[in-house]
């Protein structure tokens, strides 16, 4: 069964929330980052270190760190706080022109790596298209990492001009499946923190596409991808990233823009409840109005009572969706995967019309669900599914 890891927060609470949900079944581990958790623990936020020992005391099965090197491509980084004492770089911060440099970075990455006891996932960089100087650096940056270790994970992370490249995107996965490795971390990186993220189809056939081929080599974890990672796991990625927290859910640019405050988690907390059934996250109060309005049915939609106001409870709850929808995709039954998240895609389309202006405010189908099926119906066509 898929797997759910937790991406790191800025937030304190990485250790104690991800440890309740590894103790209750419903994740397996983390993944914590320099943008987001220190290398020595400071009073607001432990150490990666710490971290890492605590959900492993918790039971977790998957402790990662992902140097998240991709994101110094993006415009305007700037939350550094954390970062530069992580000692990743011996010159420049980003800087990979020379082989040297580049083999610098990665060992200080895999040296850290052991020192936390996890495995070696390998440094990406930003990719916005399948073909150019951009995936040339990838492919380079990966060969020297598979030649300092043969078996690490390597991680693409890419804009939606990577995602949606068609026959290119898939010709570049051609040569990164021939490089082999330990497995793989996709990165699904967006422009703009929208919630959803706002998906072209093309793009989610893109992942379909690189999820099913990669899923033949190794392991593929869907990072940040959230209730918008399922059509990717539906096509073989056999481990899915979320958190309470927006920025958990979806890998976006303003993550790792300068904050305004050395101590600021960069807003408030997230407390709106998941409706399994929709797919979708909605106001507390649309909620509580499907409830009041017909229990029976709200409970069927909504996969369970309804949690009390508080973000641990949604984000508690929002594991419970993800575990629910997880079971039911079986990894290497691609055609009968396919075939039922169409079908609740197109479940959820219907109960979104039925729900609209009496339950919930509008139909959000057209963001939750319309972008998601036909990216999978379009993976399903090429496949001869549908």
């Amino acid at each position: 069964m898929t797997q759910v890891l937790i991406e790191d927060t800025a937030r304190n609470n990485l250790a104690s929330w991800a440890g309740e949900a590894i103790r209750s079944g419903t994740c397996a581990g983390v993944v914590v980052n320099p943008f987001c958790t220190p290398y020595i623990g400071n009073t607001y936020k432990r150490s990666a270190q710490r971290i890492i020992e605590e959900i492993r005391d918790a039971g977790a099965t998957q402790a990662w760190f992902d140097p998240m090197t991709h994101a110094l491509q993006m415009p305007g980084v700037g939350d550094f706080r954390y970062y530069e004492r992580w000692n990743l770089w011996d010159g420049e911060p980003g800087s990979l022109l020379t082989r040297g440099a580049r083999r610098d970075h990665i060992q200080r990455v895999f040296a850290l790596q052991d020192e936390l006891g996890v495995p070696h996932l390998a440094p990406a960089v930003l990719v916005n298209g399948a073909s150019g100087q951009d995936a040339l650096a990838a492919v380079t940056l990966f060969e020297d990492a598979l030649d300092l270790d043969p078996g690490t994970r390597l991680s693409l992370a890419g804009t939606r001009s990577l995602w949606r490249g068609g026959q290119e995107l898939d010709a570049l996965v051609g040569t990164l499946a021939q490089l082999r490795g330990g497995g793989w971390f996709l990165t699904f990186v967006r422009e703009t923190d929208q919630m959803p993220p706002r998906l072209e189809v093309a793009e989610v056939a893109g992942m379909c596409r690189t999820s099913r081929s990669l899923s033949q080599l190794g392991d593929v974890h869907a990072a940040f991808a959230d209730l918008s990672g399922l059509p990717a796991v539906a096509a073989g990625a056999t481990s899915l990233g979320t958190g309470w927290d927006p920025r958990q859910r979806s890998c976006f640019f303003a993550s790792y823009e300068q904050r305004a405050e050395s101590g600021s988690t960069g807003g408030g907390w997230f407390r709106r409840p998941t409706i399994g059934r929709l797919y979708g996250v909605v106001t507390r109060a649309e909620v509580e109005r499907l409830f009041n309005q017909n229990p029976g049915l709200a409970q069927a939609v909504f996969t369970g009572p309804l949690h009390p106001d508080g973000p641990k409870e949604a984000f508690l709850h929002h594991l419970d969706v993800l575990g629910w929808a997880l079971s039911n995709l079986d990894s290497g039954q691609f055609e009968q995967n396919f075939i039922w998240l169409r079908d609740q895609y197109r479940e959820a389309q219907r109960l979104w019309s039925d729900f609209a202006g009496i339950a919930v405010t509008d139909d959000r189908s057209d963001v939750w669900i319309e972008p998601l099926l036909a990216g999978l119906e379009s993976y399903g066509s090429d496949e001869g599914w549908a």
